[in-house]
């Protein structure tokens, strides 16, 4: 080459690794060879851990396993007894989803978006086949499913050049840019994973930096356990006079919210000896909830939805036996917490991170027919007021908004001399450092049943969480 400067180091490589190779190209405008990278447009598929397949799932086998489960029966038992029934049901739901559920040690990365005409083809596709095994072979449906399966391969088609052109525009895009460039090289031939940043941390007036998983979780661990502690200053603020007067009346109706020693089912029948919780609600609230990531358990929606009656029953027995005694299940009570970095800020400090909890979903379960009670509580005896929009049915920020923009409106339209002042006061970490002990004493006096009330305050008492990094 008629360069004055010394060629680019060219690192070739013609065997395919998965779905892209590196091989040198010919000269450029400076004399340069040029590298070129072949990117397949197929989904790239990565090793990865091995981690249950749940798309993979067969679900009439997990049924079947469930089946012979026998029915529980806790009415007069010990309190240990209920604790030691909720185990034994995640040791049978975690058994059967182990023996029904294959482990995927692949995964894919920038996979096709297919469209809802080529899943709509598919459902049809597999329909033809049904029938094409139960009836056997006609001219008619053969020729029916051969026009299916090439409409199928041109939608498959479509999907994969929109896919693979909107590649190509992000690579146009970082082109602007040496590093983002071959970053995004790296994320379509599937060796750029995220990586997280390390993080900065002071220790004894040293500034030090966590770099391994472990370390991170430490460090995280020790940032937001203070996030959800009141501090001194915070507590020397705090009325006395108040905490005193909560703490003595707790104590003085500590048989009021504290758990029964032994389950009696017929101290929570009504008066048609009706339990409060049967088969057919906690079914319905396992269909309504969403599925979302799962807890420590790592059961999600679909291992709920897919049980069988028996199964359903004794999840409803377990129910009633913990509101019976007023007990909330310490499986329900941790949480598994995520942190994902906000878009603006430094990733290297540990308190620009988004927490999210994720607890076990039949904890979700039990956490809505408890207030569904609450909820029924407090609005038949006109505890909330009418004014409060937030967590209220058919009510929000919108409906707020609207009331205000009328009494604006209505307050200028009589007197366009009125000026209208409006203070907003926004309290900080309401959540996250909310006084337990006020909160059941603000409960005490609603006047709610015994059960609800010790349910509730169990709720509160003893939770954990753990950061998973």
């Amino acid at each position: 080459p008629n360069s004055e400067t010394k060629p680019d180091t060219i690192i070739t490589n013609n065997r395919f690794f998965f779905n892209h190779h590196i091989q040198p190209g010919g000269l450029g405008p400076t004399d340069h060879v040029s590298i070129e990278v072949q990117i397949s447009a197929l989904p790239i598929i990565l090793p990865r851990e091995a981690i249950p397949d749940i798309n993979n799932t067969d679900w009439t086998q997990y049924k079947n396993l469930l089946e012979n489960e026998p029915e529980i029966e806790l009415d007069g038992a010990a309190l240990p007894q209920l604790h030691q029934a909720y185990e034994t049901l995640y040791q049978q739901l975690q058994t059967a989803n182990s023996s029904a559920t294959p482990m995927k040690t692949i995964q894919l990365r920038n996979n096709l978006k297919y469209t809802a005409k080529f899943k709509r083809l598919t459902k049809i596709l597999d329909k033809y086949c049904q029938a094409l095994i139960t009836r056997g072979k006609t001219e008619h449906l053969n020729r029916v499913i051969k026009n299916t399966q090439q409409m199928l391969v041109d939608e498959g088609n479509l999907c994969k050049q929109q896919w693979w052109e909107e590649q190509i525009f992000k690579v146009e895009e970082a082109a602007k840019n040496n590093t983002r460039f071959w970053r995004r090289i790296k994320i379509l031939s599937g060796k750029g994973q995220p990586k997280s940043a390390n993080l900065k941390y002071n220790e004894n007036g040293t500034q030090k930096s966590a770099k391994t998983d472990q370390e991170k979780t430490t460090v995280f661990t020790s940032t937001w356990k203070n996030v959800y502690k009141i501090s001194e200053e915070e507590n020397q603020q705090f009325d006395q006079e108040n905490e005193e007067m909560v703490q003595q009346t707790l104590l003085r109706n500590s048989h009021k919210i504290t758990s029964k020693l032994n389950i009696n089912l017929q101290e929570i029948k009504d008066n048609n000896q009706q339990l409060p919780f049967n088969s057919i609600n906690v079914a319905l609230t396992i269909k309504e909830l969403a599925n979302k990531a799962p807890g420590p358990s790592k059961l999600r929606k679909p291992h709920f939805t897919n049980l069988p009656p028996n199964m359903i029953r004794n999840i409803t027995h377990l129910f009633n036996c913990s509101y019976a005694t007023g007990m909330y299940p310490t499986q329900f009570k941790t949480a598994e917490i995520i942190l994902f970095p906000k878009e603006t800020g430094e990733k290297s400090n540990p308190m620009n991170y988004r927490p999210i909890s994720l607890l076990n979903f039949l904890g979700k379960v039990y956490a809505k027919l408890l207030n569904q009670k609450l909820v029924k509580h407090l609005e038949d005896n006109g505890i909330i007021k009418e004014s409060q929009h937030g967590f209220r049915r058919k009510k929000s920020t919108s409906t707020l908004i609207a009331q205000l923009y009328e009494r604006i409106a209505r307050e200028k339209g009589t007197d366009r001399k009125t000026m209208i002042t409006m203070i907003l006061r926004d309290i900080s970490k309401a959540f996250d450092k909310i006084w337990h002990k006020g909160l059941i004493y603000k409960m005490m006096q609603t006047g709610m049943n015994a059960q609800l009330l010790r349910s509730l305050s169990n709720f509160l008492h003893n939770r954990k969480a753990y950061i998973k990094t």
